[in-house]
């Protein structure tokens, strides 16, 4: 009988010891496990920092091009630089267009921004009409607005088609669309806001309806 209980004892010593194992070893695999995913996080991170700053770093190097280089030089940097940093794209386009001492320079640059639907690069276009260096200037600016009216104009017709007919995810992303090309001084910018977060949180007929009344004068 004392055998039988010695026996007992080991074998549920043995099984606890064997627990214990298996939960050290899930902790210790738990433990690696997420030490792995730490260093996977760290070196994500680093590639995107080294990625982020090879970005940075090749624009800075056009953007050198475009302050500094010669006429074919900076349109080259200019054409560059759309796929690297839109934002900088847009700003040195303006700066260009509106100042560059190379007719070919500014031309190219009026045109690039006739291409973008921003209401900013818009009222530069308005403004080049109004203040262009050459005649030829604000010619190019004036058919570059004109091109941006367009695609405005035709945003809204189909916008407005299907806002008549109950259609509202259809008519909110024609207006939406439209938002890009209207300009500063047509729509009321706070109203805009709050039309486009309607739509890019799904509220399709909220953001149709506020959409059409922010339109209703253009």
């Amino acid at each position: 009988m004392g055998q039988g209980n010695y026996w007992d004892r080991r074998t549920w010593l043995g099984y606890l010891l064997n627990n214990q194992q298996q939960q050290l070893t899930k902790e210790i695999e738990n433990t690696r496990q997420s030490v792995s995913e730490s260093q996977l996080d760290v070196q994500k991170s680093q590639s995107e920092s080294q990625l982020n700053l090879q970005t940075n770093q090749f624009a800075a190097s056009l953007i050198s091009s475009l302050l500094r280089g010669s006429e074919r030089e900076r349109l080259l940097a200019l054409a560059a630089l759309e796929s690297v940093d839109k934002k900088q794209w847009q700003r040195f386009s303006e700066i260009l267009a509106q100042h560059d001492s190379d007719a070919g320079v500014r031309l190219k640059a009026i045109e690039g921004l006739g291409k973008k639907g921003d209401g900013a690069a818009r009222q530069t276009l308005v403004t080049i009409q109004e203040e262009g260096k050459t005649k030829a200037d604000r010619e190019e600016a004036k058919l570059a607005e004109a091109s941006l009216a367009g695609k405005l104009k035709d945003n809204l017709k189909k916008a407005r088609a299907f806002f008549d007919i109950g259609q509202w995810e259809s008519a909110a992303k024609f207006f939406y669309e439209a938002s890009k090309y209207a300009g500063e001084s047509q729509v009321e910018s706070s109203a805009l806001a709050v039309a486009k977060s309607h739509y890019e949180h799904g509220g399709y007929r909220e953001a149709a309806s506020a959409f059409n009344s922010l339109f209703s004068k253009v």
